[in-house]
């Protein structure tokens, strides 16, 4: 037996896999992971690009404004071609194909709207700091200070001021304008302003971490004055803090009433005596209106295969639980926005399969239409397709009505839609 003939004969196959295994390597790098540039839609290449990233910003201090308007993004891919199609065959139709803008490469927490005009603010994961985008499309910093891992951002009605939570329980209030910071127990939680921002309703655990000793509060704005108003103990979960616009009501308690129904208690500041109202079917979300009379809420229930169907019900003194109506409009009621007009716009999944209301992870990566809804008479107008790929995870309108702004639930960036 020649062992120096087998030894070159292995040597040569060692090195010929190696080769392979290079090769192989390089074939999944340069598919996988090399960037592919974008396109920009503007004829000046010497103007900064934002579709793929923020600009930078300068150490100084006070905001810091960049004199460049964001380049809008195309559609998404098939939105040019988006089907006028309605799902569940509702609603009229109104330009389906109007543009959808991309405004943030990375994540965007608590987008608002802010001011008059089609302002908007947010808080970016990526470059962990605040920006408002202005009437004509300038990016601003809210500060030149960054803010690591912000978890939930809760916006005072002035828009100046927010409460930010933190992974390890931290509770800042910052106010943007003053660039001061007000730290609030970690034993707080579930925040919700008052219209006039004065003050702050949330959730207290005690201090013995007894599940029996939790609470609803109301304190001052800076976390001063705070006194207990209604104990929740072992029914934490139940209560959901959200301060009404005209001021009645701090929060709901959603409480099991049958097997297929819930009984919506309204709690007062002063532990009024509110009327509930029953609510046919589980999964109960809600969203005020502009003038705090009427609450949109979605429920599931066997009669609708479990998916969740949008109503709408008076909520305010005496009337609380009247002319409670079906929109017949299947989405969730945190997909869906009012603007300060009292127009409803809503995101509607295409399709739904039974059974999403008890298991909304379903509805992942459905694809999402913007419609305008007359929550009295019930009329539908789809405004714009979010085209093939877009699935709606939150939604705001402008304060001029104008604009539409949206979270990709697939990726949290930031997106914008034309309503008119």
């Amino acid at each position: 037996m020649n062992l120096l003939s087998i030894n070159y004969r292995r040597l040569l196959f060692i090195l010929g896999f190696i080769l392979a295994v290079i090769a192989l390597a390089w074939l999944l790098y340069y598919f996988f992971f090399v960037p592919k540039n974008i396109p920009s839609n503007s004829p000046n290449n010497n103007q900064p690009n934002y579709q793929n990233q923020l600009p930078q910003t300068e150490n100084g201090q006070g905001n810091v404004t960049t004199s460049t308007p964001i380049t809008p993004l195309p559609a998404a891919p098939g939105n040019n071609n988006a089907s006028s199609t309605n799902p569940d065959g509702i609603g009229s139709s109104q330009n389906p194909n109007l543009p959808l803008h991309q405004l943030s490469q990375d994540v965007a927490i608590g987008v608002t709207s802010a001011g008059s005009g089609n302002n908007v603010q947010y808080y970016d994961g990526g470059t962990q700091k605040f920006y408002r985008i202005t009437n004509n499309g300038t990016v601003q910093t809210l500060s030149d200070k960054t803010f690591p891992q912000v978890q939930q951002v809760v916006w005072a009605p002035d828009k100046n001021r927010a409460i930010l939570s933190y992974p390890d329980g931290t509770n800042e209030l910052y106010n943007f304008t003053t660039n001061q910071q007000i730290t609030l127990p970690k034993n707080w939680s579930d925040f919700s302003f008052s219209p006039g921002g004065t003050q702050l309703a949330h959730k207290t655990v005690g201090a013995d971490n007894d599940p029996s000793n939790v609470w609803v509060d109301v304190a001052n704005a800076d976390g001063s004055a705070d006194h207990r108003v209604e104990q929740i103990g072992i029914n934490a979960e139940k209560a959901v803090i959200t301060w009404s616009p005209n001021n009645q009501i701090i929060g709901l308690f959603v409480d099991g009433n049958g097997s297929n129904g819930q009984e919506i208690y309204p709690m007062g500041q002063n532990q009024e005596n509110f009327k509930s109202f029953t609510v046919t079917g589980r999964g109960f979300e809600s969203v005020w209106s502009p003038d705090g009379s009427q609450l949109l809420y979605s429920a599931n229930n066997a009669a609708n295969g479990y998916k969740p169907q949008l109503s709408i019900v008076n909520a305010s003194g005496d009337s609380i639980g009247l002319n409670n109506q079906s929109l017949n409009v299947a989405t969730f009621a945190n997909k869906c926005a009012f603007a300060q007009s009292g127009a409803l716009y809503c995101a509607v999944p295409a399709s739904l399969a039974d059974g999403v209301g008890l298991f909304p992870q379903l509805a992942d990566g459905v694809p999402d239409q913007l419609y305008k809804i007359d929550s009295q008479t019930g009329a539908k107008t789809l405004i714009t397709s979010a085209g093939s790929s877009y699935t709606v995870s939150s939604l705001q309108i402008s304060a001029d009505g104008r604009w539409a702004y949206f979270t990709d639930a697939s990726t949290g960036a930031l997106h914008s839609a034309k309503l008119h």
